[in-house]
């Protein structure tokens, strides 16, 4: 098998614009920080998720990551 993790990051600017599941999953949700690290040190996620997560709200609080 071959997996493909996508890591994303997104500021959601609009409550009315709901996220949902396209045919290719069952569920589709949001997740806070504290639910990753949770999920982290539960390992059902990899540490590597948590370290991504942190870098990119570094890059978004220093405004390099939207452009």
């Amino acid at each position: 098998y071959h997996y493909l993790i996508a890591q994303m990051f997104a500021q959601l600017g609009d409550d009315s614009q709901r996220l949902r599941a396209g045919d290719d999953a069952d569920d589709a949700r949001w997740w806070t920080l504290e639910e990753i690290e949770a999920a982290s040190s539960a390992e059902q996620v990899s540490q590597n998720v948590v370290d991504v997560v942190n870098r990119a709200e570094e890059l978004y609080q220093a405004q390099q990551l939207l452009g």
